[in-house]
């Protein structure tokens, strides 16, 4: 039951015409019943009119506290919100940083791979060349043996050197695989 300035004014209005009335009846002797009616009804006014003020009142430091305490809620709500945008960027930047770190680690050891793999290709190719040039001269020597008469040498000793060279050509065959096998697994592993 709030009453808006208007109307305690319209109240005070009213109550001030009574207030007159009264004065005025009380002069003449035969309105007291009605005057006791009045001042009943002015007390009564009264009365509304003081409760209202208390309930204005009441109301008026009620919103004032609502208010404040609205105010530091925003002020606690701003506070986090600024909070937590930090917390977001910082935690961005983190990640970020992270994982930058990341992929230059694997690109380094991607880098370091590869330089090994061209260095390995390129001793494989020499070694290649290698068995190529003693293929080569076994099959010189091959040909040689087939055209020397068996007087001319000694058998035995040719077959060792034959048996030396295959056992060599072997030899670089197997570290020719060795180097295959390695290369592949490298491939492989990364």
């Amino acid at each position: 039951m709030f009453l808006s300035k208007n109307d305690l004014v319209s109240i005070e209005e009213q109550l001030n015409k009574l207030t007159r009335k009264v004065d005025e009846l009380s002069k003449k002797p035969d309105y007291h019943g009605k005057l006791d009616k009045i001042d009943e009804k002015i007390i009564l006014l009264t009365n509304k009119l003081l409760d209202m003020e208390k309930s204005k009142s009441l109301l008026s430091s009620s919103i004032a506290k609502d208010a404040e305490l609205l105010k530091d809620l925003s002020d606690q709500l701003r506070r986090r919100v600024v909070s937590f945008k930090l917390l977001e960027d910082k935690a961005s930047k983190k990640l970020f940083e992270d994982a930058n770190a990341q992929i230059n680690e694997k690109l380094q050891s991607l880098f370091y791979t590869t330089r090994e793999y061209k260095k390995l290709e390129e001793s494989l190719g020499q070694i290649n060349n290698k068995i190529m040039q003693m293929s080569k001269e076994i099959d010189k020597f091959n040909d040689i043996a087939n055209k020397i008469k068996a007087s001319d040498f000694e058998l035995a000793n040719y077959a060792r050197e034959v048996t030396k060279m295959d056992h060599e050509k072997l030899r670089l065959i197997r570290e020719n695989e060795n180097l295959k096998r390695i290369i592949s697994k490298e491939r492989r592993n990364h």
